[in-house]
């Protein structure tokens, strides 16, 4: 099966200007990828940096996880066995460094605590999200504490390039090669996914004429987004494409599988497992297997 994606999902870097600024006196984004990236080392000098001034660098561990998930080199599934890439594996580490040293607020994602960093409701101000331009949209729009700038935090972000490139989620469309109208559906195709003209969806989807609210969302062709301007308020009248183009140029998607869903899972549970002391690193990872072993048709060594 062969798809091609209308979304734009490469992840971005969405951190506070005013917790950049009391940091590291500027919240220029090409000051800050320097300062939180690239690579996990980075990540963790900052948020040794952000806990001395009584910040979070993000709101739990998991926040991280979609990063390190899709810059691994090698899919879960290798020749149907699995396999666990280095850098997922270091994800164990990393999580038990970010909860044991307080570097964040020990929320986990889509629940009331995680919100409620957005807009300085937590024990401690949360200096940043991992996340793609549907993040500042749909999700830390909503949730900032206001509606215009000045108003809780929103107009206090920005968004720079990420400690590693990744994805998350997305949008795909494909037809079967069986199909009575092949060449119809492909002119279909065309125009959403490679026109790149001013009457192609890439160029009314980037503009916001597709979406009911008149966002503007990151498309796929890099084109389009060079071409238009996504200069939104919540960021500071920042052009956010400018960043989650380049941001794109960074992800890979070749260490997918269709069972990727299901698996994170059982990593994610073991992870928190090992991160919060309940189990050792062995026992994490042996559990994990297990898991993987009894309800799914994969060869576990």
């Amino acid at each position: 099966m062969v798809a091609l994606s209308y979304e734009g999902t490469g992840g971005a870097f969405i951190y506070r200007r005013s917790i950049a600024k009391d940091v590291w006196g500027t919240d220029d984004p090409e000051t800050i990828k320097d300062k939180i990236g690239p690579d996990w080392d980075k990540f963790l000098e900052a948020a040794a940096k952000l806990k001395a001034r009584g910040y979070s660098i993000v709101s739990g561990y998991d926040d991280i996880w979609y990063a390190v998930y899709n810059s691994a080199e090698i899919p879960w599934i290798v020749d149907g066995k699995l396999t666990i890439d280095p850098k997922r594996a270091a994800f164990l580490d990393l999580a038990k460094q970010l909860h044991n040293k307080g570097y964040t607020n020990n929320t986990l994602s889509w629940t009331d605590d995680w919100y409620a960093g957005m807009k300085d409701a937590g024990p401690k101000k949360v200096f940043g999200y991992l996340g793609p331009s549907w993040f500042v949209d749909y999700v830390l729009k909503g949730n900032c504490g206001g509606e215009a700038i000045g108003e809780g935090t929103y107009g206090d972000w920005a968004v720079c390039e990420p400690p590693v490139g990744f994805f998350w989620g997305g949008e795909w469309i494909f037809a079967n090669k069986h199909s009575p109208h092949k060449e119809a559906l492909g002119v279909i195709i065309r125009w959403i996914t490679l026109d790149t003209s001013e009457t192609g969806l890439q160029y009314l989807w980037a503009n916001g004429q597709i979406d009911r609210q008149g966002e503007q969302m990151a498309a796929v062709s890099g084109t389009v987004m060079r071409k238009v301007s996504a200069e939104t308020d919540i960021l500071g009248y920042q052009d956010m494409f400018d960043v989650f183009d380049r941001a794109a140029r960074l992800a890979r998607g070749d260490n997918a599988t269709h069972y990727d869903v299901l698996i994170n899972s059982y990593w994610l549970q073991q992870v928190g497992e090992y991160a919060e002391g309940r189990k050792t690193r062995a026992q994490a990872i042996a559990d994990f297997k297990q898991a993987v072993k009894d309800n799914l048709d994969i060869t576990v060594e």
